[in-house]
């Protein structure tokens, strides 16, 4: 059977936004998806409704655009249904039908295509659909310009994949015939069944159930530890939920000693009696939630029965000498169900509500009763805290990073290297990161400090991670290693600066051993990509050849990560290799003469062109600037070795592009620099004017 092509609905304007609907047409197709709209529509909005329902329920997805138009509208409807235009009852069947949708709302002077004013109550109808999304628990993306929508809409990529797959998955089961269906159906009542006899029967087969049905709650916690873990770890790497999913349960499948097939069909049992039984209670729902990757729902549910919970333990501490038993269950309950709520809130990346969450649940939470179970919530926390950090603005950076650091040093307190290696190992990864983020936004002795510490936190969990008893762990805690490394060595001098430099090369190459191109390909090119700047910044610490030969190191491993990190597939972190690459280049050229140097000088030239295809001046403004402000110098290098009219171009070029540059670099941001790049303007025109 033929791979689907999943079918995605267009819902936007076509007034002020006819342009866009084009663009995100040509985007969906090179995604290999099936663009879909509406252009015709009856006057009468129930006849509009029953047609719009029948075409998005065809579709497997909605993109929906929010401009400032409202747009046109039915003549008629039902008495009491509110004023909608046709693109708003797009979007509302779209969630109505429960159809993914991908909502982009236009921000302030984004380009609209030229058309006629609204009356007043037509833009005030707008404005509150835009106040509605903006509102909602659906996730939105604010766009500036064309340009930034359609590079979004290229990013649903992975998304779209996950969808395809999905989809021609679907098909394939449907076609497996009868027979599987009838097997299915029977596990489905035998589910069923169970859910209804457990509480009252005392059979033995009964109570060989309970503990089956136990177990697959504790194996999909388990995968919740799993995901919620990777996910911190991974988040650079842009993975998908389903790809973080899939690496949690093949995680817990190992360390269970079970296939992964018998993993997941025991988790599929425990969804379907879930769903099944209309009393089951919202923890339970809540897991069979979270293993669907529902982690919205997943989070309600957990949140109701931590509630619940909650009420229970608060009236047992009050009767503590009568019910202590009761209080104990109670809080053993609550703690879980608000530490799977701040889980769920986590993968949901509402990082503030996780850490309320998280907190609920250290509130119930004795250290001097449960103390392991006290630390694991206290890396949660930490975690959501130093996530949140990366969100938010201003002094509250630098307190959440705190509290984090703190949450982490707590954790240490019963996560012993003696009593509990894997779990002291793992948290001080963590420290590290934590430590190493605060470095970056400090200065001075206290950066100083900071890195060193965070270095020290790597080290201590390196003994643990080995490269023997866990590849993946070395290799992850060996990079992050080396980024601190690298900063220290860059907040450091002379002999001090070089050895720390080597150091973190050896570390890149260390991690190497175990993130191959073939078996970790994201993993591998962001190691490369980190390598390559290590090695370049070794260069102007050597002499002759050695610096040569760094160099070249470095080329060749920004090449490498350019094999994974495409254009198509991820974007930014292409242009920014393609940065990086540009500057060795420019490096290499400098440090080479004659038609060697002329040739690495136009594939540095090359490089930062092709990087400005992504850092555009309304998306990325300032990896545009300061991209422009190294094809300037390049430029100006580039015309050094030309004559005449040649010459003459390049220098004019190297003179505006430096000027654009200036247009976000300005001399607020640094006076001094700025200064100095006018008198660079003026010596290249004082050039021009001899030619």
């Amino acid at each position: 059977m033929p791979p689907h092509r999943p079918e995605i609905f267009v819902s936007a304007t076509s007034q002020d936004l006819h342009t866009c609907r084009q663009l995100i047409k040509e985007a969906l197709l090179t995604l290999g998806c099936m663009p879909v709209e509406q252009a015709n529509f009856p006057p009468d909005a129930r006849t509009v409704r029953e047609m719009l329902r029948v075409k998005i329920t065809a579709c497997d997805a909605v993109v929906h655009v929010a401009g400032e138009v409202y747009g046109a509208e039915p003549s008629a409807r039902d008495p009491g249904e509110p004023r909608r235009s046709y693109t708003q009852l797009e979007y509302e069947l779209a969630t109505e039908l429960g159809k993914p949708v991908y909502v982009f709302i236009c921000g302030t002077g984004f380009p609209y295509d030229e058309h006629p004013p609204e009356d007043a109550e037509r833009q005030a109808l707008q404005q509150q659909h835009r106040a509605r999304l903006q509102k909602s628990d659906h996730i939105y993306t604010p766009v500036g310009s064309r340009d930034e929508l359609a590079l979004r809409v290229h990013a649903l990529q992975t998304r779209v994949e996950t969808l395809s797959g999905e989809l021609n998955r679907t098909r394939s089961w449907l076609g497996r015939g009868l027979a599987i269906g009838l097997v299915a159906l029977t596990l489905l009542g035998g589910g069923i069944w169970w859910l209804n006899q457990r509480a009252n029967q005392t059979d033995l087969k009964v109570t060989k159930l309970e503990t089956e049905f136990e177990k697959q709650r504790r194996y999909i916690k388990s995968v919740a530890d799993a995901f919620t873990e990777q996910q911190s770890e991974l988040r650079q790497l842009k993975l998908t939920d389903d790809e973080i999913f899939n690496r949690a349960v093949a995680n817990v499948a190992t360390k269970e000693k079970i296939p992964e097939a018998t993993l997941r069909s025991g988790i599929d049992l425990f969804v379907a009696a879930i769903r099944a039984d209309p009393k089951a209670d919202f923890y339970d729902r809540a897991l069979a939630e979270f293993a669907q990757k529902n982690f919205a729902a997943a989070a309600e549910s957990a949140g109701q029965a931590g509630n619940a919970a909650r009420d229970q333990y608060l009236a047992a501490d009050k009767l503590v000498a009568q019910v202590a038993a009761r209080a104990d269950e109670a809080r053993t309950q609550a703690r879980e169900a608000y530490s799977l709520q701040g889980q769920s809130l986590y993968a949901e990346q509402k990082f503030g509500e996780a850490v309320t969450a998280f907190e609920d649940a250290l509130d119930a939470a004795l250290r001097a009763k449960v103390p392991r179970k006290w630390a694991e919530l206290q890396v949660r926390l930490g975690m959501a805290l130093n996530d949140w950090a990366a969100v938010v603005t201003g002094s509250a950076i630098t307190e959440h990073r705190a509290k984090a650091v703190a949450a982490y040093r707590a954790a240490l307190e019963v996560y012993t290297r003696q009593t509990l290696p894997r779990d002291w190992a793992w948290t001080q990864n963590n420290l590290g990161a934590a430590l190493h983020y605060q470095a970056t936004a400090s200065e001075g002795t206290e950066s100083a400090r900071l890195l060193a510490e965070a270095v020290a936190a790597y080290r201590a969990a390196l003994e643990v991670y080995t490269r023997e008893a866990l590849p993946r762990d070395w290799a992850w805690t060996q990079t992050n290693l080396g980024a601190a490394l690298h900063d220290q060595a860059d907040a450091s001098a002379g002999t001090e600066s070089a050895r720390l430099l080597a150091e973190a090369v050896a570390a890149y190459r260390a991690a190497l051993e175990v993130y191959t191109r073939q078996a970790l390909p994201r993993d591998w090119a962001w190691t490369q990509n980190n390598l390559g700047a290590a090695l370049h910044d070794q260069a102007p610490k050597a002499n002759g050849s050695e610096r040569a030969g760094l160099l070249r190191e470095a080329v060749a491993a920004y090449r490498d990560a350019l094999e994974v990190r495409t254009r198509e597939a991820l974007p930014q972190d292409w242009a920014e290799t393609q940065n990086n690459l540009a500057i060795a280049l420019h490096d290499q050229a400098a440090a080479s003469a004659g038609t060697e140097s002329a040739r690495l000088l136009a594939e540095a030239v090359a490089a930062y062109r092709a990087a400005l295809e992504v850092y555009t001046r309304q998306a990325l403004p300032q990896d545009w600037a300061e991209t422009q402000n190294n094809l300037a110098n390049a430029l100006r290098d580039q015309a050094a070795k030309a004559n005449g009219s040649e010459r003459a171009g390049l220098l004019r070029e190297a003179v505006a592009t430096k000027r654009a540059a200036l247009e976000i670099l300005t001399a607020e941001v640094d006076p001094e620099w700025h200064r100095q790049q006018l008198e660079w303007i003026a010596a290249v025109e004082a050039e021009l004017n001899k030619l």
